[in-house]
């Protein structure tokens, strides 16, 4: 993480990692798969296109998409089918 980056731009971040994998700080700004950059107040409006072509604005649609979900704290994901070994694994 960047050091003086508000927690929205952690947040927006973090998300972001969740999904794709060429996720990168540039400054207080994210770049997103080398093709669209997210500045501060990290919204999908935040978000631009860095070239005009297909690949780059179906990038932006999909980080648009991304940071328009509410952000989950890693905490309170959990894994959907957890064996309780106390129930006798029901």
């Amino acid at each position: 993480m960047e050091v003086d980056v508000t927690i929205e731009g952690q947040r927006a971040f973090i998300q972001l990692r969740r999904t794709l994998d060429d996720v990168r700080w540039r400054g207080e700004n994210i770049s997103v798969l080398g093709r669209v950059i997210v500045r501060p107040p990290y919204t999908p409006e935040s978000a631009d296109a860095l070239q005009a072509d297909s690949q780059a604005q179906s990038a932006l649609m999909h980080v648009r998409k991304i940071l328009s979900k509410p952000f989950i704290p890693e905490q309170r994901l959990t894994a959907c089918c957890v064996v309780h070994e106390d129930n006798g694994g029901l």
